[in-house]
């Protein structure tokens, strides 16, 4: 997934409330590019599920098979992406429908390719990124974002 791709899903995907996540949210954090992309995750509001399809249909993606209801995948020739759909109730904390991601997850601003971009917020990367095994991208990512940031890795991201 090229940065220009990310770039042109996100121009159509805009005033969605679409967060970038994953390693572009990585990458949107530190303002640059710092590895190749499988994907592009994105943490989307289920009200805005029904136009974020449209607008990736238009741009030549189709939905995949076999992907659980709040975590549809779109691929195209030009790479996948990968939607987190949540939903708040009301004033609560945290999403109780679709991704439980905390609203305050939801606070992040970076830059991909000097565009401003919404994302996952620098202290929730780290936390986002344990209770399952981290390959080398996984780390790579927590201590870039702990070290631009001043965080601190959980024990299972500095033991490894």
């Amino acid at each position: 997934m090229t940065e220009a791709e990310v770039l042109r899903v996100l121009a159509a995907l805009d005033g969605l409330g679409v967060h970038v996540d994953g390693g572009w949210g990585v990458d949107a954090l530190l303002g640059r590019q710092t590895r190749q992309h499988g994907d592009l995750d994105l943490a989307v509001p289920i009200a805005s599920e029904e136009r974020m399809e449209s607008a990736l249909v238009a741009l030549g993606y189709r939905a995949q098979p076999g992907h659980p209801e709040h975590n549809p995948v779109f691929a195209s020739p030009d790479g996948a992406v990968d939607v987190h759909l949540y939903e708040f109730a009301g004033d609560e904390p945290e999403a109780l429908i679709g991704i439980a991601y905390p609203r305050a997850s939801l606070t992040g601003r970076g830059r991909i390719g000097g565009v401003e971009v919404d994302c996952i917020a620098a202290e929730w990367v780290i936390p986002f990124h344990s209770g399952y095994p981290l390959d080398a991208d996984d780390l790579a990512d927590v201590r870039a974002v702990a070290e631009a940031f001043g965080l601190d890795l959980l024990p299972e991201q500095r033991e490894l």
